[in-house]
């Protein structure tokens, strides 16, 4: 049986989240629904995290992300974020998604804040034998189970300076609904924080 870390650890790899040519039906959701867009493995083009990880913050403390709920909690307060932020936030998800359908995690990691990953994996200690696991592991997906995105919505820049942002996924056994939270880390808009998860099973 799964431990409740290894779920997470499945779950967000799974679902996570720039290929300028898939960016408008993903934007456009926010005023209809698109049809699915698969990420192709080859639009990975991130540079990947060096291990170790946490070489270079290990002495310091992150704050780490609540539990997610297990359905999509109400919308945060704050105000709709601007196209150019919709964008960048849809050219991540995109982008991680298709990491993780070439099964390229280090990639896939770049697109993760600090704070997640640690929250991702549990203990800043184990984070070197689960990732060596995971790398030891990983695969590029096969191209009827690849991971598709369905929408990017209700993106919202909060008081903290932060982007919530509804984003639903699918491969062929379920529909992933995950409300993500962005943080800028200078150089692009990264995965913060899983604020709630619902997984649906297809028909």
């Amino acid at each position: 049986m799964n431990s409740p870390r290894s779920s997470r650890i499945s779950l967000i790899a799974t679902t996570m989240l720039l290929a300028v040519l898939c960016m408008s039906p993903i934007v456009s959701a926010q005023e209809g629904t698109p049809e699915a867009i698969v990420p192709r493995p080859d639009d990975c083009e991130v540079e990947p995290r060096e291990l170790p990880l946490f070489a270079e913050i290990a002495a310091t403390p992150i704050p780490t992300a609540p539990e997610p709920t297990p359905a999509a909690s109400p919308l945060p307060e704050g105000v709709p974020a601007e196209d150019v932020v919709v964008e960048a936030i849809s050219g991540t998800v995109v982008e991680s998604i298709a990491c993780r359908n070439a099964g390229d995690l280090l990639r896939a990691y770049a697109l993760m804040s600090d704070r997640m990953l640690i929250w991702l994996f549990g203990d800043e200690e184990l984070i070197p034998g689960e990732v060596q696991a995971l790398l030891d592991d990983r695969q590029r997906v096969s191209k009827p189970e690849r991971l598709a995105v369905i929408s990017v919505s209700d993106v919202i820049m909060l008081p903290d300076g932060r982007v919530s942002a509804v984003v639903v996924t699918e491969n062929p056994d379920h529909v992933f609904r995950d409300q993500l939270v962005f943080v800028d880390n200078g150089e692009r808009w990264v995965i913060d924080e899983v604020v709630a998860e619902q997984v649906t099973p297809r028909p």
